[in-house]
């Protein structure tokens, strides 16, 4: 036994000593072939490996514990600048496909693609009367037997408006549902009908959430013709007609509409049947308003004040939410376990109830009230009515932040609803002395606390001249600012009498006129100083290069 064990450890250390040799002739020869990669460094102690260490560990009896990383780490969430940075791509995303759809709507006025839509009209067709729905229908058949398209094709639009007379081919092949559509509303604007180029746009999500499916094709056109002082849709991909359940791979968020020459308007209140419950939520309503209004039409005309009446109503015939999720921020419906912090419902019961949800009362939206402090209705320019009981009691704040109120850090925040104030009481200016606080300031925190007979200059530069002309005159604060730990009053311009503007005003012009000029002079001596450190340095040069670099 003592024989084979002395083999087996023989065996042993010739494999140890060939995998020794191999790895030190790798390492050599990767040392030779990049011998510039490498760089010195300190040598960092550690156990060295040797054979004898080997056999030693083999033979005895310890055990050796590898310690893993912890995987358990706890998740963290979603940052907020994450949610900005999404919501960036979004807005972006949104611009690029509204310039898209921009473009598309223009190729339709093309010349070249409206005479080859033109050309497909077959003899019986041409003196036909379309502004009759009947009559219409016939062209919308005719189409949709003549054009083959699939929506699954991918419109390959990369050259342009060039990509559309390749692609067209005359109607024998298939083509992309965009393309179809492209040209089907070129045709019916041959024909003079007033027809809009509709488009659902499918951007990037604002939310983080992996629920939310990507589009395929971030693009869905159809149109709208204007029949009868009607929009009526028409979607030659589907092939349907005056039916507004347009089809797609993910939900419709933002709806566009194209004029003919130049207007785009949001259109998406039409075709949402859960516009308060699902649509509204994925879009960033604000910024897509202010958006979409640089790019609508302003010679407005009844026929689009109409337009808007619809779009309204067809808002406010949305049912009622069938789930608890959908009640919260709708537009149209409220529960009351979903009020806000400074929200109520008032009045409430059953009597002002418009519904149920599951033994819970559904009350309209106009019934939440939004509550404020007395301080908060103060800046909005009200003041409290006598003996008002308040409707809902906050507790205070634990700690202070540099973007909390001064409502948030009362003990015990006593909350009013807009029905329990007033307007706030305007003073009147007698004499032209200025009612000043106990700091000498005027707290002017809405346009409607301005006093009468006064003119509030939103220029602190202007105080100086009131005061050297001896004006009766007050700060204004318009807020407060929380900077370490302390609140600091915000001031803009000065408040003063409407009979000293005018000559407030003309001793400011003479103030910057004087203090522009005494600024050139400062300059100009500024100037001549440093020209005559110039010339005294040349002269000093000079001298001495005469008197000691000359031979």
């Amino acid at each position: 036994m003592d024989h084979e064990e002395q083999n087996e450890q023989n065996q042993r250390k010739r494999k140890i000593d060939d995998l020794e040799n191999n790895h030190s002739a790798s390492v050599e020869e990767d040392s030779d072939e990049s011998e510039e990669e490498w760089e010195e460094v300190n040598p960092i102690e550690s156990h060295v490996i040797t054979t004898s260490s080997i056999n030693e560990i083999q033979h005895s009896e310890q055990t050796i514990e590898i310690q893993l990383p912890n995987t358990n780490r706890r998740k963290t969430g979603i940052k907020n600048s994450d949610r900005l940075k999404q919501l960036n791509f979004h807005q972006a995303h949104l611009l690029c496909l509204l310039s898209s759809c921009i473009h598309m709507n223009q190729w339709c006025n093309d010349p070249i693609i409206q005479n080859i839509a033109f050309s497909l009209l077959p003899t019986h067709l041409l003196k036909t009367n379309f502004t009759v729905v009947k009559n219409f229908k016939k062209l919308f058949s005719f189409w949709i037997d003549t054009v083959e398209c699939d929506k699954k094709i991918n419109p390959k639009l990369d050259d342009g408006i060039d990509s559309l007379y390749c692609t067209f081919n005359n109607g024998h092949e298939p083509i992309s549902g965009v393309v179809s559509t492209i040209f089907f509303v070129a045709l019916c604007r041959t024909m003079k009908l007033n027809t809009r180029l509709i488009a659902s746009l499918h951007p990037l999500p604002i939310s983080l959430s992996k629920k939310h499916k990507q589009a395929r094709f971030p693009l869905r056109l159809w149109c709208e013709v204007d029949i009868d002082n009607r929009w009526i849709p028409v979607d030659p991909v589907d092939k349907k007609i005056d039916e507004l359940g347009i089809t797609s791979e993910v939900a419709h968020s933002y709806i566009v509409s194209c004029e003919a020459v130049f207007g785009v308007k949001d259109v998406t209140r039409r075709y949402c049947t859960s516009w308060g419950a699902e649509t509204s939520k994925l879009r960033s309503e604000e910024w897509w308003n202010q958006t979409v209004w640089l790019y609508s039409k302003s010679d407005r005309t009844d026929r689009d004040h109409l337009d808007d009446c619809n779009l309204v109503k067809s808002q406010l015939a949305e049912k009622m939410p069938s789930s608890l999720e959908k009640f919260i921020n709708h537009p149209l419906y409220a529960l009351e376990r979903h009020c806000k912090r400074n929200e109520i419902i008032y009045p409430n019961g059953k009597k002002h109830s418009i519904g149920r949800y599951k033994n819970e009362l559904v009350y309209p939206r106009t019934l939440v009230q939004k509550l404020f402090t007395e301080e908060g209705w103060k800046r909005q320019g009200r003041v409290l009515k006598d003996n008002s009981i308040p409707l809902k009691t906050i507790p205070k704040a634990k700690s202070r932040k540099a973007n909390q109120s001064t409502e948030e850090l009362e003990t015990e925040s006593q909350l009013f609803a807009h029905f329990q104030t007033d307007d706030w009481p305007v003073a009147v200016i007698e004499n032209g002395i200025i009612p000043k606080n106990q700091y000498g300031n005027i707290e002017i925190f809405h346009e409607s606390m301005r006093p009468i007979g006064s003119i509030h200059i939103k220029d602190n530069r202007y105080a100086p001249i009131a005061r050297k002309l001896k004006i009766d005159f007050a700060k204004v604060v318009v807020g407060f600012e929380f900077t370490k730990g302390q609140t600091v009053p915000t001031y803009e311009g000065i408040l003063v009498g409407e009979e000293s503007e005018d000559l407030l005003h003309s001793a400011f012009i003479d103030e910057m006129h004087l203090k522009k000029r005494n600024d050139m002079k400062k300059k100009e001596k500024l100037v001549l100083t440093r020209w005559k450190k110039i010339t005294l340095g040349l002269l000093l040069k000079n001298r001495l290069e005469n008197e000691y670099m000359k031979k």
